[in-house]
């Protein structure tokens, strides 16, 4: 009973690729053949989505176009599923080969005697949300008295439950019902002030798209503990080195370091658990980007790419990406000898997903011979981050002071925020 106690104090989700039997070999190049030389048969299989097709699956759409599966001798076909709720039973059915699904999930289900084995995960932050829109619901004390929306998945029962907990609202204190797959439309038609199950990267992009102004709160921000996988260090216990307060202010050592988390002491770091149980600090959150679900630490990328030998000094943000919620955007100064050019920046994104894989190729790479530093010689993100243009039209501008002050009277591109 060990599991479920934690998926109902809040687990993390993690949208996990379950299959009843190991998979086969995969074979790396080329296309799947017999001891003759002849094609081989083609297996097919069946894969039951969680949801809509969305960018969640982008990866297995990706995999079929490209040919990927075709060269291992496998036909995958995925499946829509007809609610939420839907996709372990269809495969613990028979009626699917492997189905993706959420954590808590899969938890419950094994509690249940289900043999589910975890394949892959395909997003390591939950990207479940409370949502809402024109100000029904600010903040999770507004919850009291309100209707929620869920996709009718006991997990998300779970965390709006925990969500209410930190916020100190009794179980009781709202109205939950289920809406399906229709969470857009039952915040458009305020059928329900707020949802608990929207994911920040499909229903909050489609309401963005729809001319709304969503209110989003990730759930691991909304109170929903953290078993495993990343997101905020905050502290319940005195620690060595805890700021005690800020000399004549006050009130802002409490709004800065006890408000964002009622009873938690939350300094700004981030961090994750590892499946054996450490605790890994990953720096300062606003060093820390979210990139369609992973967590990707700026320094990381910036140590990937002074590695490359043509790289004198390099600086690294997230800017604001409707898509993937961030994209990496990198300045880059090179060294004496080496012109800019596309080629050169080809590389370097090559260079970068090398070390840390694909999801941290940098979006754009802009070069300039100068990067604002304070007088400590410290490269200052901060201006970096609140000037940049993701979309900046010339990454060749020799100036980053220029590209920057120019950039903020071009109205027609996105400000980062």
């Amino acid at each position: 009973m060990t599991s479920i106690k934690k998926i109902l104090i809040g687990a993390l989700m993690l949208v996990s690729l379950l299959t009843l039997a190991a998979c086969g070999k995969r074979e790396e190049t080329g296309t799947k053949t017999t001891a003759g030389g002849a094609p081989a048969a083609t297996t097919n299989v069946n894969v039951m989505l969680d949801y809509m097709p969305n960018v969640d699956h982008a990866g297995l759409y990706a995999a079929i176009t490209g040919g990927e599966f075709a060269r291992a001798g496998l036909k995958v076909t995925p499946q829509v599923p007809g609610d939420a709720a839907s996709p372990l039973k269809v495969l613990l059915a028979g009626r699917a080969d492997m189905a993706i699904s959420y954590e808590p999930e899969v938890f419950l289900a094994r509690d249940k005697g289900a043999q589910l084995v975890s394949v892959a995960a395909i997003a390591q932050r939950p990207l479940t949300s409370l949502m809402s829109i024109d100000d029904k619901v600010p903040a999770p004390k507004d919850l009291k008295g309100a209707t929620v929306g869920t996709a009718g998945i006991p997990y998300q029962s779970a965390y709006l439950k925990a969500i209410l907990k930190e916020a100190g609202l009794p179980a009781g204190s709202v109205d939950e019902i289920n809406v399906g797959f229709n969470l857009t439309g039952a915040l458009l038609s305020k059928k329900v002030s707020a949802t608990v199950g929207a994911f920040w990267n499909v229903e909050g992009v489609e309401l963005r798209r729809k001319g709304k102004k969503p209110w989003i709160l990730p759930v691991d921000e909304a109170g929903v503990p953290v078993e495993k996988g990343g997101g905020y260090l905050t502290l319940t216990e005195p620690w060595p080195s805890m700021l005690r307060g800020i000399w004549g202010d006050p009130d802002r050592y409490r709004d800065a370091y006890w408000g964002r988390y009622p009873g938690r002491y939350f300094a700004g770091d981030g961090a994750k658990l590892d499946d054996d149980g450490y605790l890994w600090v990953l720096g300062r959150v606003d060093d820390v980007m979210n990139i369609s679900g992973h967590r990707i630490s700026t320094a990381e990328v910036e140590s990937a790419l002074v590695d490359n030998p043509k790289v004198a000094e390099a600086a690294v943000v997230g800017a604001k990406d409707d898509t993937t919620g961030q994209a990496i955007v990198a300045f880059v100064t090179l060294k004496g000898g080496v012109e800019p050019s596309d080629a050169v920046g080809q590389e370097l994104r090559g260079h970068v997903a090398t070390k840390f894989g694909p999801i941290s190729r940098p979006k754009l790479i802009i070069f300039t011979d100068d990067l604002h530093k304070n007088r400590s010689g410290k490269i200052m993100c901060r201006l970096l981050r609140d000037g940049l243009l993701y979309k900046y039209p010339s990454p060749r501008d020799s100036s980053a002071t220029r590209m920057l002050y120019s950039a903020l009277y071009t109205k027609e591109l996105t400000m980062l925020q």
